[in-house]
């Protein structure tokens, strides 16, 4: 089980390394997308600075309190757009308004991610948290509506 799991990881690992490719010039690093204050603000809670999945992916930034993991991804219009077909009956489908030329929610039990598109870019906001799923919406929101401004 541990080296099926281990393959797995390295599989998804190695497949989420090109998408950058994928992604705008202008959004290649998901770090310059937010600022700390921003995250900190829209969570409740003083986050550390946001850091990359590893230096060399710049698509992936996370930010950490207590109880809370931030994650923003720019990813490419294909994905985007695949997002919006359920891989499982557990999934929901929610539109978001406002936020960005496009944007929706995928829900998951208790985990929400906000996908959102905004010219050429493309980007999901996640937070990860035992808050429920209503103020994990608002404060993905508030953060997807600040990234979209700025691109």
């Amino acid at each position: 089980m541990i080296h099926k799991t281990g393959t797995f990881i390295a599989v998804l690992f190695a497949l989420t390394a090109a998408m950058p490719a994928l992604a705008a010039p202008n959004s290649a690093d998901a770090c310059s997308l937010l600022s700390q204050g921003q995250v900190s603000a829209a969570v409740g809670k003083q986050v550390g600075a946001g850091t990359w999945m590893t230096p060399s992916f710049k698509a992936t930034c996370n930010w950490t309190a207590t109880g809370v993991i931030v994650t923003l991804m720019t990813e490419g219009l294909d994905q985007y757009q695949a997002g919006k077909t359920p891989i499982s009956p557990m999934m929901q489908i929610v539109p978001a308004s406002g936020i960005g030329d496009d944007a929706y929610y995928v829900v998951t039990g208790t985990i929400v991610v906000l996908y959102t598109k905004k010219g050429s870019v493309a980007f999901k906001t996640s937070i990860y948290s035992k808050l429920p799923i209503d103020t994990l919406k608002n404060m993905e929101s508030t953060l997807a509506s600040q990234v979209a401004s700025e691109l």
